[in-house]
């Protein structure tokens, strides 16, 4: 992580400390009066370093890599395709009146490209 948690925790704990007059405590040691935002702010302080512990993510790393080749696979593959005449003609209205807003010679080309292609 580039920024350093101790400053973060810091930070979060002056935020929400006008809410902490016992301190941070476990949430095990919260009074029984305690307002709800002195609860919330308690679990937020007691909560907030578990976000940053370090942990084995070889298996998520490897399961994010497949879904991202496998949608990036299928973004190749794809095709505007138009299953009626008026939807392209819907389309290419609004293609054209983007153009008009936008005036990006590429992407217009670029687009009509797409739509003839097949």
């Amino acid at each position: 992580m580039g920024i350093n948690p101790v400053a973060l925790y810091q930070a979060v704990l002056s935020d929400v400390s006008e809410y902490l007059p016992f301190g941070p405590v476990g949430l095990g040691d919260i009074p029984p009066d305690a307002s709800y935002k002195q609860f919330a702010s308690s679990y937020l302080v007691s909560n907030y370093l578990k976000k940053l512990e370090v942990q084995n993510t070889v298996d998520a790393d490897r399961k994010a890599a497949e879904k991202f080749l496998a949608a990036n696979k299928n973004c190749k593959d794809w095709c505007l395709q138009f299953e009626f005449e008026s939807d392209r003609l819907l389309f290419c209205q609004m293609v054209k009146e983007l153009d008009e807003f936008f005036p990006l010679k590429a992407t217009s080309s670029l687009i009509v490209t797409m739509i003839y292609s097949k």
